[in-house]
């Protein structure tokens, strides 16, 4: 008997002392319990205000993105143009007079028709085109420089008229409005030069002037520039969006891929755990259990 409540004692020691440590464990428990709880409460307050700085951020960005955009598509149009008019130059119609002048006689109708009659004939004289051609190569038109290119050229593009006696209008089209303009004025310095050098062989003896200088049209007469650069600024516009796309695709899959592995890494964690005072409860009871046996 004695030895049986000796036993009965020690049991009831060792009880309490599991009773002690289970009660600092569960407190221990509690407090991680508690703490957890104040974790899981700063992530979604943390979660919260990434996800308004996310929509800040998703705003600035849209306006950031079309402020580039804009920007871009004014960077191309300004490229393209500037491409465009150095390519593709307008057409601009130069125009000019040249007159009969009498220093001592009057002009009598039979010394206009005269003038006139032997200008037309020179209007494309071999000997002009030389002359012509020769000065036209010195001014930078190359492809002006020979007789029949130059002739070719008045030909399909030089019209003349007469607005009165005495007097013939020349209109010059070509590309670009100051070579047109420096390729008549060529041409009609060439003009009077190669009259005066014959005036010996004419009637009358009067004096081929420029009366009316050499003058360009402002606006052209055919501008394929704008076409060609709305052109050039829809394919860069193309090409942009197309290299934009490709890298917003590769960014997408990146950050998806991310948010992906850091999901998995809340479930794994959220997975693996344990409740502790379960844990506690279960290991002394095996242990005691096992002690008591």
């Amino acid at each position: 008997m004695r030895r049986a409540r000796k036993l009965l004692r020690e049991h009831a020691a060792k009880a309490d002392q599991v009773e002690e440590v289970l009660a600092q464990r569960m407190t221990q428990c509690e407090d991680v319990l508690s703490r957890r709880r104040e974790l899981v409460q700063a992530r979604e307050v943390i979660e919260r205000a990434h996800k308004r700085v996310l929509s800040t951020k998703s705003r600035s960005g849209a306006a950031a993105t079309v402020f580039f955009g804009l920007g871009t598509i004014a960077v191309l149009a300004a490229l393209s143009w500037a491409v465009v008019t150095r390519t593709f130059p307008a057409r601009y119609a130069a125009s000019a007079v040249l007159a009969a002048e009498f220093a001592e006689t009057a002009a009598t109708p039979e010394a206009l028709e005269s003038w006139q009659e032997f200008h037309e004939k020179l209007l494309l004289d071999p000997q002009l085109m030389s002359r012509a051609a020769e000065r036209l190569a010195q001014r930078g038109f190359v492809e002006l420089s020979q007789p029949a290119a130059l002739k070719l050229k008045l030909e399909q593009d030089m019209t003349w008229s007469v607005p009165e006696p005495g007097r013939i209008s020349f209109e010059l089209r070509g590309l670009g409005r100051e070579s047109t303009s420096r390729a008549l004025d060529s041409y009609l310095t060439s003009l009077v030069a190669q009259s005066s050098s014959l005036r010996q062989r004419r009637s009358e003896s009067s004096t081929t002037v420029i009366a009316e200088p050499v003058r360009a049209g402002v606006e052209p007469i055919e501008d394929p520039r704008l076409a060609y650069a709305g052109i050039g600024l829809g394919g860069g516009v193309v090409v942009c969006l197309t290299l934009w796309f490709c890298i917003w695709r590769r960014m997408v899959k990146t950050k998806s891929a991310f948010e992906n592995s850091t999901a998995v890494d809340h479930l794994l964690e959220d997975a693996r755990w344990v409740d502790p005072i379960q844990k506690i409860i279960e290991s002394p009871g095996d242990g005691s259990g096992s002690k008591a046996a």
